[in-house]
C-alpha cells in the first residue's frame, strides 16, 4: 500500500479536498464515509432518512448520495474508476438505485444534484457496502453551493468540494390504541348519590301512598260496627247540608201549624 498522504484524481491533479481513507489506497472528501465497495457516501447522506436546509431554508433529502474516490497513487491501482474517465480532474457523483445498495448509476448532471432519471440511463453493480474505518475528517471542509433548480434539487458549484442529494423514504408511525379510561373516583361517588337519592324518593312516595291509603280505609267500632271516616272537608260538607234540610223541616212543621189555627 502506498504511503502517499497526497490523493489524485484519475488525470493526475492532486485532490486538495480529499483525505487517505484507513488502510487503503482510496481518499474521500473530508466528511464522507469511505464504503467497502471503494465508493464514498456522501456526508449528508444520512441512513435515517434525514434532511439537509441549506441557507435560505431550502431542504433536500441525499439518502442514497455517493462520490468517486480519488486514489493515493497516479495510477489508480487498487481504486474504483467507476463514473470517471482518464481525463477526470474531479469527483462524480453516484446515485444508489435500490434499497440493497447493490445497483448505482453516474449523475452527469452538473446543474441539477437530485436523482431524477439517472437510474434510467444505466447503471452498474457494486457489493453492498459497509464503513471502510472512520469517516474521514479534516480541518478543511469542503464547501456546496445549492440553489433550486427546474427538478426542485439543488445545483453543485463545483471546487473540489462535496455536495449531496436524494432517495428518501418517509416513516410512518402508526398511533397505538386507545383504551378507554377506568371511572374517576368524583363520577363512582357522584353515581352513588344519585341512586341513593332515587332510593329515598320511592321510600317517601310509598309512605305517603301508605298514610293515604290508611286514612281512607273503614273503621271497626268497639261494637263492631263499621265506621266510616272522613277527611274535613267532607264533614264540614255534610254538616252543611244536614243543616239544611233541619231548616227546612222546622219550616215546613211551622207552616203547617199556622193554617191549624182558627182563624179570627
Amino acid at each position: 500500500m502506498s504511503e502517499s498522504t497526497t490523493c489524485y484524481y484519475r488525470n493526475g491533479t492532486v485532490a486538495e479536498n480529499d483525505t487517505p481513507c484507513a488502510n487503503s489506497e482510496m481518499c474521500c472528501p473530508s466528511g464522507d464515509a469511505c464504503m467497502s465497495n471503494g465508493l464514498c457516501r456522501d456526508k449528508n447522506n444520512f441512513q435515517n432518512g434525514s434532511t439537509v436546509t441549506f441557507p435560505g431554508g431550502v431542504t433536500y433529502n441525499y439518502t442514497g448520495l455517493y462520490y468517486t474516490p480519488s486514489c493515493r497513487n497516479e495510477t489508480y491501482d487498487s481504486c474504483s474508476i467507476q463514473c470517471t474517465t482518464y481525463d477526470s480532474y474531479k469527483g462524480q457523483y453516484i446515485w444508489a438505485c435500490n434499497a440493497a445498495l447493490t445497483s448505482y448509476c453516474c449523475h452527469l448532471d452538473s446543474d441539477n444534484l437530485g436523482q431524477d432519471d439517472c437510474c434510467s440511463h444505466g447503471i452498474f453493480s457494486l457489493a453492498s457496502p459497509v464503513i471502510l474505518g472512520d469517516t474521514v475528517s479534516s480541518t478543511t471542509a469542503p464547501t456546496m453551493t445549492a440553489a433550486t433548480t427546474t427538478s426542485g434539487s439543488p445545483a453543485k458549484t463545483d471546487t473540489n468540494t462535496t455536495s449531496s442529494p436524494s432517495v428518501t423514504s418517509t416513516p410512518i408511525s402508526t398511533p397505538a390504541p386507545s383504551s378507554a379510561a377506568p371511572l374517576s373516583s368524583g363520577a363512582k361517588a357522584g353515581i352513588g348519590v344519585g341512586v341513593a337519592a332515587a332510593v329515598i324518593i320511592i321510600i317517601v312516595l310509598a309512605a305517603m301512598w301508605y298514610r293515604a291509603a290508611r286514612r281512607n280505609r273503614p273503621q271497626i267500632n268497639a261494637a263492631g260496627a263499621t265506621v266510616t271516616t272522613y277527611e274535613k272537608s267532607e264533614l264540614d260538607a255534610t254538616v252543611q247540608a244536614q243543616r239544611l234540610e233541619l231548616d227546612a223541616t222546622t219550616h215546613a212543621n211551622r207552616q203547617q201549624v199556622l193554617s191549624e189555627l182558627p182563624a179570627n
